[in-house]
């Protein structure tokens, strides 16, 4: 596909027009009929203008069949630009790394094994068939707030897609994620209760996993409206909150409020999720969840005989959290910035770190490759302490201290 080409499919696929796109290029509309058309060659200085206009990287333009190729518009849903443009420009950034990494000899590991596909299942059966999947292979054992952590840390180890936390505002997606099949990524955004970022990174990974396409999907608080968006929240649930094991704390705690705050204490998840996952297993009526959410988090905790339990859950209410670089793209761009693929600015911006400050701790790695068999057995050495000297031994033997 020639470029002119790959221009139209873009302008197309984002719904905007020519005539917009002549105005920026300050192009007549047969000038740009011929440049999308093949018949005129794209200039070096317009690449980047027609690149901000469809708000893709130059990448996608060059190369059309690439992971930017195949994500082209994909932010773009029925015509409407996607609704924070910073959190789009940072997603494709990291989208551009991969690929430089990975042309440059730094793949992305490949998943060892690929979660079931939908047949003739619902969405909400395949959802389940997910979970069940996912809970087999992660072996989350945390409870509490620990659990977002240990989340993030098995899907990169387990499943091989990288998972970053990061402040992206208030007024931001709660998350996102490219799904592909040579490249999956989400990302979190870090200014959410942490209860809330929980939810959202198991409904991302509900999205790659159950995704056979590369697309770029948004988690807003706006109600589902699609398919795709009720399975993603129906897998989050299941994978967080068991079914086997609400049915655990309420043979031993039964139906009170102790039993709700273990829940919340165990499944790190919030008092709403808690409340909607209850109903749909049909353990509570609608009525009675009207009533969990009439009362609310602030009417649990005023009914807990437990006071510790209590200011637990009081304390976990405010936690936000913490920042978490991709240790799967961060350990490639390392690897890449050692060789020359790339920069060390993006590792930088990986780690949240100064890039000067990164550049001087990477001088002694670098300066392994000299030094070469001394470096090696000075990391391989013996690391015990080393025993005193022996005139010193001899000082305390022959001069003890009196008292």
């Amino acid at each position: 596909m020639c470029i002119g080409h790959q221009i139209r499919r873009l302008r197309k696929a984002a719904g905007l027009k020519a005539a917009d796109l002549a105005d920026v290029l300050g192009l007549d509309a047969s000038a740009v009929s011929n440049l999308e058309h093949g018949r005129r060659s794209v200039k070096a200085d317009e690449l980047g203008t027609i690149a901000d206009f469809l708000g893709v990287s130059q990448l996608a333009i060059l190369e059309p069949d690439s992971l930017m190729g195949r994500l082209g518009a994909a932010h773009r849903t029925n015509g409407n630009e996607f609704s924070n443009k910073d959190s789009l420009l940072r997603l494709t950034a990291i989208a551009e790394l991969h690929q430089v990494l990975d042309e440059g000899g730094h793949p992305t590991p490949l998943r060892t094994d690929t979660p079931p596909q939908q047949q003739d299942s619902t969405w909400l059966q395949h959802a389940d068939a997910l979970a069940k999947w996912s809970r087999k292979r992660l072996r989350l054992a945390s409870s509490g707030e620990a659990r977002l952590a240990e989340l993030a840390a098995a899907i990169e180890s387990k499943l091989r897609v990288d998972v970053m936390v990061e402040s992206m505002g208030e007024n931001a997606p709660l998350g996102l994620s490219i799904t592909d099949a040579d490249f999956s990524f989400i990302l979190v955004n870090a200014d959410q209760p942490k209860t809330s970022a929980l939810l959202t990174l198991a409904h991302e990974l509900g999205h790659v996993l159950n995704s056979n396409q590369t697309t770029i999907h948004t988690n807003t608080d706006l109600p589902a409206q699609s398919d795709n968006e009720h399975l993603a929240s129906a897998f989050a649930a299941a994978l967080l909150v068991p079914e086997s094991e609400v049915e655990k704390i309420i043979d031993e705690y039964g139906r009170s409020a102790e039993s709700l705050a273990q829940m919340l204490e165990n499944f790190g998840v919030s008092y709403e999720t808690l409340s909607s996952r209850l109903h749909n297993l049909r353990i509570i009526n609608t009525e009675r969840r009207d009533q969990l959410e009439a009362a609310g988090w602030t009417g649990l905790i005023k009914h807990l005989s437990n006071e510790e339990v209590a200011r637990d859950l009081l304390a976990v209410s405010g936690a936000r959290p913490q920042r978490r670089p991709p240790t799967l793209l961060a350990w490639r761009c390392l690897h890449g910035a050692l060789d020359g693929t790339v920069g060390v600015s993006p590792l930088a911006r990986l780690l949240d770190v100064d890039v000067d400050k990164l550049i001087e701790n990477l001088n002694p790695i670098e300066n392994l490759n000299i030094v070469g068999s001394d470096a090696a057995k000075a990391i391989n050495g013996d690391f015990s302490v080393p025993d005193a000297p022996t005139d010193l031994l001899q000082s305390f033997n022959e001069d003890p201290v009196a008292f």
